[in-house]
């Protein structure tokens, strides 16, 4: 079969709290072209009903055409806007892109943190944060008016590019770190996974590392 259906896999998190501040360490061991790793984010209050956020690292079409992004849906303002813009096909909103050169091998932590509020609604700011404390900005993006602190949380691997067979994907695997929230004052914790129909993946739990393994693919880079 051939189909770019559910060809994702996502490891969820509990947290105990709303966050204000949400830190996602990850470890990408291997990884293909149109692979997309990312920490997606619901907010507790929602005023359109599917109000949401990602933060994340993309390999395009080559191992030196590496990206982050940071994305909020219903988004009405982003900055700066030299690498801003809307999106849409998948829903509406604002996306910010850098160019990202990351390692694999090396740990990154994904931060968002909540802002400050404006008329053009509630501002959240994304970071990559190398294993060595370098920060690097993406972005800052306005969430509707009246949206709230963050509730859920998930890693998620997703392959995007040109259709493949299910059982034909290349591979991609990347190791996740329970998030810290609220300046690193708890930790979540595990919840279920989910994996698509069509990854050829599995999530391997360690519970004395606190790691999950997600892995998708079978094929050879």
């Amino acid at each position: 079969m051939h189909s770019n259906t559910k060809m994702d896999i996502y490891q969820d998190w509990l947290l105990k709290d709303p966050a204000w501040n949400l830190d996602s360490p990850l470890r990408v061991d291997r990884i293909s072209n149109s692979y997309f790793v990312a920490t997606t984010i619901n907010f507790e209050q929602s005023p359109n009903g599917d109000d949401g956020a990602y933060v994340g690292i993309q390999q395009r079409t080559s191992k030196t055409d590496r990206i982050a992004i940071f994305s909020i849906w219903n988004a009405s303002a982003a900055k700066p806007a030299s690498r801003c813009r809307d999106f849409g096909g998948e829903g509406d909103g604002k996306q910010c892109t850098i160019d990202f050169d990351f390692d694999t091998s090396r740990w990154y932590t994904l931060r968002v943190w909540r802002l400050d509020v404006s008329q053009d609604g509630q501002w959240w700011g994304a970071w990559v944060i190398d294993d060595q404390g370098q920060e690097t900005w993406i972005g800052s993006i306005a969430a509707p008016l009246g949206t709230g602190d963050i509730a859920r949380s998930s890693t998620f691997l997703e392959y995007y590019g040109p259709p493949r067979p299910c059982d034909n994907l290349k591979p991609a695997t990347v190791v996740a770190r329970r998030p810290f929230f609220n300046n690193r004052s708890a930790e979540a914790k595990k919840s279920g996974s989910t994996i698509g129909v069509c990854a050829d993946g599995v999530v391997i739990l360690n519970d004395t590392t606190a790691e999950s393994v997600i892995t998708m693919g079978v094929g050879e880079i």
